[in-house]
């Protein structure tokens, strides 16, 4: 089997597949990874999931206990044949589900790992029989990097987000204040609309006894204030003369830019108590700034996960929050300016006699 994907998100990735090998190359982490699709340490459970493709009737029976579930529509209204394959023995591979339509072509592919975490490949505008070399297979990089086993990138992978979490750390150490310009972006997934929001950011991180501080006056696309202390904030609407108050725990999402800026404030060992932790990627953002993209995933709690752009000293730049509704809410900071001196009336909301007070 010949098998080539080319990976556009959440980072540029692209893997060939020749029998049983796979070759990962990784452009922002300038990594290459080769190793066997059957090795449990491989970091390509979508090649394995593609194995199944070219498994005969008599290999699968030999390998694995086959169950019939039923007959199930998948996107597209394709009506598929729905099998799980447990491994024999159980503890060689992890548990497989096939969804495969009336030619007998695996459409859907779903490898669940014993330790819950489960991949899913699905082919959409599918073409067959169609012409190719080998060359398409074939996948370029610099000949400067050099490949490695999953188990040694595991590794590298491992030790390139201990430093860019040190350097998180050592930057949180020596953080008093930020001051800076503001944008974010709240994107609604049902409606594939979005709201951008631009102003200027106040922010006292959160330290030892002392909370978080943080205060926002957005310029565009209306006039409006928000300040934060600790789990407490106060947004005041000029245009309807009303002051929202209410705790950032209790609202329903991350909607808050005050509760995406606790991010940034964030301590290694918060970070760590808190989220499971990842590299993603090195990316450069605007300006040809370098940063370490981080990943942060909450064990539960009332998003999918958030993505951090770290620079080379530890500052965290951009945070991207996703929703378990998909929803999306990134604040980006520019024109920054570290360790200015703060007057604390700064974050007291002083608003208009008669203003409507709305309890959150």
């Amino acid at each position: 089997m010949h098998t080539r994907m080319d990976w556009k998100l959440p980072r540029v990735e692209h893997l060939a597949v020749i029998g049983d090998s796979f070759t990962l190359y990784r452009p922002g982490l300038e990594m290459v990874i080769k190793d066997k699709i059957d090795n449990p340490e491989s970091v390509s459970f979508a090649a394995s999931a593609l194995s199944f493709g070219r498994i005969s009737k008599v290999q699968m029976k030999a390998t694995y206990t086959i169950e019939y579930f039923g007959q199930e529509e998948i996107t597209g209204k394709v009506p598929t044949w729905h099998l799980r394959l447990s491994p024999k023995p159980a503890s060689v591979n992890p548990l497989t589900e096939l969804w495969v339509d009336a030619n007998g072509m695996v459409r859907v592919a779903k490898i669940s790992a014993k330790n819950g975490d489960t991949t899913t490949v699905r082919l959409i505008d599918i073409e067959k029989n169609i012409k190719m070399g080998l060359d398409d297979f074939r996948i370029s990089y610099h000949g400067s990097i050099k490949p490695v086993s999953a188990a040694v990138a595991e590794i590298s992978l491992k030790r390139s987000l201990n430093t860019a979490l040190t350097r998180m750390d050592n930057h949180h150490r020596s953080l008093s204040s930020i001051a800076a310009d503001i944008n974010t972006d709240r994107s609604n997934f049902q409606l594939g609309d979005s709201d951008v929001s631009q102003g200027t950011l106040v922010l006292l991180p959160k330290k030892g006894w002392r909370q978080m501080y943080a205060r926002i006056d957005w310029i565009k696309p209306r006039a409006e204030n928000i300040a934060v202390i600790g789990d407490e904030y106060m947004l005041y609407k000029p245009n309807v003369n009303a002051v929202y108050r209410g705790k950032i725990s209790k609202v329903t999402t991350l909607d808050t830019s005050g509760g995406v800026l606790a991010f940034m404030g964030m301590s290694r060992v918060q970070i760590e108590k808190n989220y499971q932790v990842e590299l993603i990627d090195r990316e450069k953002m605007s300006g040809g700034i370098r940063t370490a993209r981080l990943r942060i995933t909450p064990a539960s709690g009332k998003f999918k996960y958030a993505d951090l752009w770290v620079d080379g000293a530890g500052m965290v730049r951009q945070v991207k929050v996703t929703e378990t509704n998909n929803d999306t809410n990134s604040v980006l900071l520019y024109n920054i300016r570290k360790n200015i001196k703060v007057n604390a009336d700064v974050f007291i909301m002083k608003v208009p006699k008669g203003a409507k007070i709305i309890k959150g």
